[in-house]
């Protein structure tokens, strides 16, 4: 979705599914508004006239950062939750535990944990009468200080023990936090449930510094059957640049970056035999 928008809208999502579906992508990541409000009738039937699936992601706004509002957190959820099941959907992923940009000045703390700890078994618990998959996303130390690796996304994961409680990994946020690309993903395994790929410049994978083979060849290593979803930006997309502080203006325009992305992702699945 933030190959075209900024922010969830009923026209601008539109947009987004038609270009998705032009340009040959069999699905598209719809990050969810912060008020929860989406039209779910008119987006199925969107989605449905353009052949292509949907999956959800969700940040929690700073009113809702669990440690310091664990009720609120657990609200926000469950109601993602539903949305994405009155949808048609049957994932959704994102940051649960805590809020992008909210900072305490001090690591996580033992009570902090217990408290992520305990609103993630619930909102699997729920997830799992809705039959959505959740997968918990580790990122960067600039945009959290709670969960920034794979390492520390799998503790609470083998913590919360549900089967509907996975692991997501951004190449993005890999590239600070990660000593390499192959051991992580080994780490996840089976528990490794979705992926998004993103140039270390968020820009045009493949031409950044990232090594994309060693990536690729932990996810055939794992076996791994879930989905590889492009998430790069361009300055060039209206409203783009305010949302994710591309400051320098990108070479590609938005369905030029897409496009050759989606190649180059397909490339790389071939190679590696991924299916």
């Amino acid at each position: 979705m933030l190959s075209w928008i900024p922010a969830w809208t009923k026209e601008g999502g539109a947009v987004a599914i038609q270009k998705a579906a032009r340009l040959g992508f069999d699905l598209l990541e719809i990050s969810l508004p912060e008020d929860l409000n989406m039209d779910v009738p008119a987006l199925r039937e969107q989605l449905l006239t353009a052949g292509i699936e949907a999956r959800f992601s969700v940040l929690l706004p700073a009113s809702c950062h669990l440690p310091l509002y664990p009720e609120k957190a657990l609200s926000h959820l469950k109601a993602a939750i539903g949305l994405v099941s009155r949808a048609g959907g049957n994932f959704l992923g994102g940051v649960f535990y805590g809020s992008i940009g909210v900072f305490s000045g001090a690591a996580r703390t033992p009570r902090e944990t217990e408290t992520i700890t305990g609103v993630l078994r619930e909102a699997a618990s729920f997830a799992t009468d809705g039959g959505v998959t959740l997968a918990l996303e580790p990122v960067n130390r600039y945009e959290s200080y709670l969960v920034t690796s794979a390492a520390e996304a799998l503790e609470f994961i083998a913590e919360v023990a549900s089967p509907a409680l996975g692991l997501m990994l951004d190449t993005f946020h890999m590239n600070i936090e990660e000593s390499n690309f192959y051991d992580p993903v080994l780490a996840g395994g089976a528990r490794l449930q979705y992926v998004h790929l993103s140039g270390s410049d968020r820009g045009l994978p493949g031409e950044d510094h990232i090594p994309w083979d060693e990536f690729f060849r932990g996810l055939a290593d794992i076996g791994y059957q879930g989905d590889v979803v492009l998430e790069s930006f361009t300055s060039q997309a209206e409203g783009l640049a305010e949302k994710t502080s591309l400051w320098r203006r990108s070479p590609y325009p938005p369905d030029e970056l897409a496009a050759a992305s989606l190649r180059f992702m397909r490339q790389k699945a071939r190679h590696c035999g991924l299916h």
